[in-house]
């Protein structure tokens, strides 16, 4: 809920550049709040105080010593990021609703009424869209996102003895198969929908989905 003219956690300080401020139930992340610019004569002010001062790191190709950096090598030699090779992976809350997780209800509580803000541009005015993406790249991205829903809402159908879900070359792997493959679907226009449904998802292992391809099985 949003106050205008409500204190910040700080001791009660006002933020005087503030134009609205978050009230007692504010969670960090979902709203930004807009500041007033700063005025010609504080940023005078800031360019007198940094005159004639050096910067910390001025002339330094490298900030860290030799031990420091020696650590960091070996750190990164030895680092394994902890879903390498799993296919799938997602957040700790993906598929937890607040009926079964306190921390997602707690979270959706603190989050209630709150609007995030931001711009999240689409389509062609997002920064990675690309003229010469294919109809069946689009189509196939668009079954892929409703697959992974349905998968999400429907494992203990889809994947009732909880087989893991890996890349190709993973001893005991297996994938998600549409029974009815995405490129027949693109082929004949049927609806993503429908190619993402519940009753034309499987899981099999990634031999026997790498040989299928889009073939008809």
């Amino acid at each position: 809920m949003i106050e205008t003219g409500a204190k910040w956690w700080n001791d009660g300080k006002v933020n005087k550049r503030s134009i609205e401020c978050p009230g007692a139930e504010f969670s960090l992340g979902r709203i930004s709040y807009p500041r007033r610019p700063l005025s010609e004569e504080t940023k005078q002010k800031i360019k007198q105080s940094n005159k004639g001062k050096i910067p910390w790191n001025k002339g330094k190709s490298n900030i860290y010593s030799d031990e420091t950096l020696e650590k960091m090598k070996k750190a990164k030699e030895n680092y394994i990021p902890w879903n390498k090779g799993i296919e799938g992976t997602a957040p700790w809350n993906k598929g937890l609703t607040a009926i079964g997780d306190e921390r997602v209800k707690s979270y959706q509580q603190k989050q209630k009424g709150q609007i995030r803000e931001g711009n999240y541009p689409k389509g062609k005015n997002h920064p990675q869209y690309r003229e010469d993406t294919s109809e069946y790249k689009k189509y196939r991205q668009r079954v892929d996102l409703l697959t992974e829903k349905n998968y999400v809402k429907f494992k203990n159908f889809i994947n009732p003895e909880n087989k893991p879900r890996t890349l190709c070359g993973v001893d005991g792997g297996y994938q998600l198969d549409h029974i009815y493959p995405v490129y027949e679907g693109f082929v004949n226009n049927i609806p993503p929908e429908e190619i993402a449904k519940l009753e034309n998802l499987r899981v099999i292992p990634w031999k026997e989905n790498l040989i299928k391809k889009h073939k008809l099985l």
